[in-house]
């Protein structure tokens, strides 16, 4: 027997050795008193036989490995409590897999599987059952005896119908059955009186079941992406619910029934057909997020002020005219969405949303907006395609936690001094000649976007924002760069395409940090030799300049995965080009003079 024992675990060692697997990689007398192994994602095909000694096994997760076969030495670990088989390309599970009668977890997600087999039904301790995406159109009739069953995930699979026995699971609290092809809710489905979680996102349903107001005890209800007109009355018998998302769905109206709900937390309507709210809705002491981004509501009821609670509200693209005045009444409010309504004028009275950490207030009417000084919690601010045309008094340099601000795409000729925590400033399509002195003394700032202006100079200091990491310049009538920004040395990608750069502007050599360059649509005529000093470079455009020749030192630029140099006057190309390997689908060439391609740059994958 010693020498029976020896064998199978000689083959299991140096199986182990092979695959990198430590935990069998131990002295031969413990191998059998192992209770956890983890061979996940070690793109294994078949499993050793000799697995099948390891008697005191619990826990076994062969994830994200390539089996396409159930491994049938599994069947022999009778200890076995948790079984991971998901991510591989199984097509069936067998029949005998109801000898493991100790199992509690069972993953069989991401497979090739088309049916579930009848053994499954009788692991009388399964509590967690996972079979989501796979090719599932039925179920076992007799799902209903895993009576210790919690946890049921079916999702994204091909199913129209569960069995009526599903009503047997007292103890399910999550059945996750999204992406399938339900019409209507299985009538089983509100017989679960434990449920906690249903989640039937991305279906075909038109309707839910009267019925459904008896799931006391419900605590989530996934409804996204379904084709749902009503809400049932019903709906006030979910006292339970603290998180309804409806989403995307074709909802004309909501029942007043919907008051009852006192523990819902977060109630999410976006797109939608609402064109208003139930009167009662300031009823729903306990809402804390209410997003109706996408409907048709013009005006907001006025017991909606009562929602105290409130922290975070969504109205975008709806067809408010003039600002909800009721916002005002939202002390807790942290962030507000009202952008795409054709909103004209911001009260001042906004100033009293205190808390106010996000404001999008995108693609409305506005031409101006008031002092936003005592919005001190503001970190995002979103002003982009409007009619500003000057935001001096808005005096957001007393906004000392502002990270992020957009006003692109509006009319603005001039910017006023900003709050030193700036990290992301969006500038793009406006009218500025220049960029004031002061933008320089932004130390946090990260990423800053100035495309489409009439920039013809950029600050001679702007070396000093050190933490820059990404410029956009593009569309300007910028010649030179300034010589500070060789201190720019977090820089990692500028952005420089349609200016009026005749040459290579030589201060980008100094950057050595820069990822990318982008400098299309000049009239450059040369590439400068010292190219190779931007070692990290892996993207590069030089399309549509009157580029001649490209110097053999580009091809040191190991790291180079984009290349584009079409549309130049290059008649030659270095053959050495094809041993950047990076560089095989990203190599564009195009619409050039050139006479003769080497044939190791026609071997290249990809290239044009």
């Amino acid at each position: 027997m010693n020498s029976e024992k020896k064998e199978w675990q000689q083959v299991l060692f140096e199986w182990a050795e092979i695959h990198q697997i430590q935990a069998l990689c131990v002295p031969k007398e413990e191998m059998e008193r192992i209770e956890v192994l983890d061979l996940s994602q070690k793109s294994l095909s078949t499993i050793p036989n000799e697995i099948a000694h390891l008697k005191n096994l619990k826990t076994l997760s062969l994830y994200d490995n390539q089996l396409q076969k159930f491994p049938f030495c599994l069947l022999s670990l009778s200890m076995l409590e948790i079984l991971d088989l998901g991510h591989n390309a199984l097509k069936t599970i067998p029949k005998n897999i109801m000898r493991l009668k100790q199992l509690k977890k069972l993953w069989i997600d991401h497979n090739q599987l088309v049916n579930l087999t009848y053994g499954i039904t009788q692991l009388d301790n399964l509590e967690e059952l996972w079979a989501g995406y796979n090719l599932l159109k039925t179920i076992p009739p007799r799902i209903g005896n895993l009576r210790a069953l919690r946890i049921l995930s079916l999702a994204h699979n091909q199913l129209k119908f569960l069995p009526s026995s599903l009503s047997h699971l007292d103890n399910l609290l999550v059945l996750d059955c999204n992406e399938n092809q339900f019409k209507t809710l299985p009538a089983p489905v509100a017989q679960l009186s434990s449920l906690q979680e249903l989640w039937w996102n991305t279906n075909a349903l038109r309707y839910l079941p009267k019925n459904i107001g008896a799931l006391a005890n419900l605590r989530v209800l996934d409804l996204r992406e379904n084709h749902l007109n009503v809400l049932p009355k019903s709906f006030g018998g979910l006292k339970s619910l603290e998180i309804l998302d409806c989403n995307n769905n074709c909802i004309r109206f909501l029942p007043e029934e919907i008051s009852r709900l006192q523990n819902l937390k977060k109630l999410w309507l976006n797109n939608n057909a609402l064109t208003t709210l139930p009167n009662n809705i300031g009823e729903l002491k306990s809402l804390q997020v209410l997003g109706i981004n996408e409907n048709k509501i013009k005006i907001l009821p006025e017991s909606i002020k009562n929602l105290e609670n409130l922290c975070a509200l969504g109205l975008d693209n709806n067809q408010f005219e003039e600002f909800p005045s009721v916002i005002i009444h939202f002390s807790l409010l942290e962030e507000l969405l009202l952008s795409g309504n054709p909103i004209k004028k911001i009260p001042k009275e906004i100033n009293q949303l205190q808390k106010l950490r996000i404001l999008e207030l995108n693609n409305t009417s506005l031409d101006s907006i008031p002092s936003l000084q005592h919005l001190t919690q503001l970190e995002k601010l979103f002003l982009h395609h409007n009619k500003l045309c000057d935001i001096q008094g808005m005096h957001l340099c007393h906004l000392q936690k502002l990270e992020w601000i957009d006003v692109s795409h509006n009319q603005l000729n001039s910017i006023p001094p900003m709050p030193k925590s700036l990290k992301q400033l969006n500038l793009s399509e406006n009218q500025l000649e220049f960029l004031p002195p002061y933008l320089c003394e932004l130390q946090e700032l990260e990423e800053l976007f100035c495309n489409q202006n009439q920039l013809k100079k950029l600050p001679e200091n702007l070396g000093t924002l050190h933490s820059l990491r990404k410029i956009w310049l593009s569309q300007n009538q910028l010649s030179t760069l300034p010589e500070t920004m060789n201190n720019l040395q977090n820089l990692e990608e500028i952005f420089l395409d349609s200016n009026a750069f005749v040459e290579f502007p030589l201060i980008l050599l100094h950057i050595h940090s820069l990822l990318g360059i982008s400098l299309a649509y000049n009239q450059i005529r040369q590439i400068p030799k010292n190219i190779n000093y931007l070692s990290k470079l892996v993207g590069l455009n030089f399309s549509y300049n009157q580029i001649e020749c490209i110097p053999i030192e580009i091809t040191e630029l190991t790291s180079l995965c984009i290349l584009w140099l079409q549309n130049n006057q290059i008649r030659c190309v270095p053959k050495e080009l094809a041993q950047i390997k990076g560089l095989s689908t990203q190599l564009n060439i195009s619409s050039n003079p050139i006479k003769n391609i080497p044939d190791e740059i026609i071997a290249m994958n990809g290239v044009l």
